[in-house]
């Protein structure tokens, strides 16, 4: 029998837990036409959850336009990612695909080739002067008002990473999209990114093009209780035997985060394969394997940091990060308070570290497991 846990891929049917209530309001307020955000930290399944709502936009008649502006490392590839979103929001056929991105982008002369998957690539001939390709760009943000008009279907827009446009153009290009698509009515808009200091920023500051634009969603955890249900289900299927406080161990260790539990189920489920047995000394294996295999990129990780640095993470991996600024974790680190101030500030720039509420946490959990036993 094959694995049934999934992980480091867009999940869906039943390996999309829960996340009802999300889809549910998203549907209504992009249906309404609102402009609405979404912020959630990596490996909450956000992707997965852009790509449910989709379906089924695509499926009550929506025109569906999803930009993921992760990979676009310039404002000619942000025009590229624009136009091929919106060619293949409305047609299916490669011709007609390259063809309205000719038409829509011609200055750029972009070159189409086609991957042995399948899938193509659009590169970029030459490059504007930055006048020219922001007036391509205010067309591009144009386009879906004018489809939908011309279609006589509605349109929604569906933006993943946006807080790459502050690398891309900035607090300048906030301005320019958000004084084409205020007059959009009857277009959907999503806005979601994974780094929510920027987001939040974005968003809430009186100064900035995107206050109080729209409804601001923060994607959860997902509720324990799904997860064993979930998990219970799969490892019931195949015979395997467990009690129901390893299936809270799993939970627990994965800091209930959908990557990680599906990550770990996946490691426990091959461990288990022969005694078809699921216990806690199964689970501990799989963390130390799952560890081990990612031990060569976090000691690339490591040599990259300072003694400091070092020093606070391995604080914050034993002990927690809620109170850094406590004497008793100032104490132990042997830390001046200035610079653990400056040492979160730069591990936070790095990723390693993120803000959840009033808590200093690792990004990457198994990352904080590898500290632990070095």
């Amino acid at each position: 029998m094959l694995n049934p846990f999934k992980y480091g891929e867009i999940v869906s049917g039943s390996n999309f837990i829960d996340r009802e209530d999300e889809t549910k309001k998203l549907l209504r307020d992009m249906g309404n036409g609102l402009k609405c955000f979404l912020i959630s930290p990596r490996r909450y399944g956000k992707t997965s959850l852009i790509r449910t709502i989709i379906d089924k936009l695509k499926r009550k008649g929506y025109l569906v336009a999803f930009i993921d502006l992760y990979g676009a490392a310039s404002l000619e590839q942000m025009a590229v990612v624009l136009s091929r979103a919106y060619a293949e929001a409305q047609e299916t056929k490669l011709d007609n695909i390259w063809r309205f991105i000719r038409e829509v982008i011609p200055r750029l002369r972009p070159v189409f080739s086609v991957e042995p998957d399948g899938n193509f690539s659009v590169t970029i001939d030459v490059k504007e002067k930055k006048e020219e390709i922001n007036n391509t760009l205010m067309h591009l943000y144009n386009l879906p008002y004018k489809i939908s008009k011309k279609s006589h279907k509605s349109f929604i827009v569906i933006y993943d990473e946006f807080q790459e446009i502050l690398n891309l153009g900035g607090i300048s290009m906030e301005k320019q999209i958000r004084s084409v698509i205020q007059t959009h009515k009857g277009i959907g808009y999503l806005f979601s990114g994974s780094k929510k200091s920027l987001m939040q920023e974005m968003i809430s500051s009186k100064e900035r093009a995107f206050y109080k634009m729209g409804p601001v969603y923060f994607l959860e955890k997902i509720y324990k209780e799904h997860w064993t249900t979930y998990i219970k289900k799969n490892f019931q299927k195949a015979g395997f035997k467990f009690i129901p406080e390893t299936i809270d161990f799993i939970i627990e260790c994965a800091e209930n985060t959908p990557y990680y539990i599906q990550y770990l189920c996946y490691e426990v489920w091959d461990l288990s394969l022969n005694d078809k047995t699921v216990n806690r000394k199964k689970v501990e294996q799989a963390i130390t394997s799952i560890v081990c295999k990612q031990s060569p990129l976090y000691a690339g990780w490591w040599d990259l940091l300072t003694l400091p640095q070092k020093q606070i993470l391995q604080m914050v991996s034993v002990v927690g990060g809620k109170n850094i600024f406590s004497t008793n974790f100032l104490t132990q680190c042997k830390l001046t308070p200035a610079t653990v101030q400056k040492g979160v500030k730069l591990l936070q720039g790095k990723e390693i570290l993120e803000k959840e509420n009033d808590e200093y946490v690792f990004s990457d959990i198994w990352f904080k497991e590898w500290i632990r036993k070095v």
